[in-house]
């Protein structure tokens, strides 16, 4: 064998190796490229997965959000209706006319004490005398006013002293009343 065929041997095994080794790179490359692929796709499929959870999250989250505050707005409207039917029913108390005002201070006095001085306020003091018939105790009435008593009275027994005004009534009895008037206002 001449050098020649020795030589074209050798070059004809090298491009065989070469070829093989290409190919196998090639079949590799197509392989990687292949699962490349897949995992690319599982992970946009997954992100796409939970990117669809988080908005549907996100969504309830602010629904949920959205009708706390519905409700507490409502109930702010129906807390500001109580306290303004409470004030007006505060005041439409205070303006009865002076005879029917006397006779509900009266039962004022006679539901917080059987005896004692009643010591009007100011406002008051002008119909103490149109109170003393309704009165069922043993009440005494002074001549000597509260000037920081916005109207009725307070009874005074020794060291007990009862504040007996509109407002001090209503804030007593208003857990009491406060159900009758939400069924009221808000019969629904």
């Amino acid at each position: 064998m001449g050098l020649e065929n020795i030589l074209e041997k050798i070059n004809l095994n090298t491009s065989t190796e070469v070829e093989s080794v290409i190919s196998a790179a090639k079949n590799q490359a197509v392989a990687i490229v292949e699962e490349a692929k897949k995992k690319a796709a599982e992970d946009y499929a997954k992100s796409l997965e939970a990117a669809e959870k988080e908005a549907i999250e996100a969504v309830n989250h602010v629904r949920s959000m959205t009708s706390l505050e519905s409700r507490k707005m409502k109930l702010a409207a129906k807390r500001e209706v109580i306290d303004e039917t409470f004030a007006v029913v505060c005041n439409k108390l205070k303006n009865l006319p002076d005879g029917e005002y006397a006779v509900f201070l009266a039962s004022l006095a006679n539901a917080s004490a059987n005896k004692g001085t009643l010591y009007f306020s100011d406002r008051d003091s002008r119909i103490s005398e149109l109170v003393r018939p309704h009165l069922q105790g043993d009440f005494k009435i002074s001549k000597t006013t509260v000037k920081k008593l916005p109207d009725g009275f307070i009874v005074k027994n020794g060291n007990i002293q009862v504040v007996c005004t509109v407002e001090e009534l209503l804030s007593v009895k208003r857990a009491e009343l406060e159900p009758i008037a939400v069924k009221v206002l808000f019969a629904e």
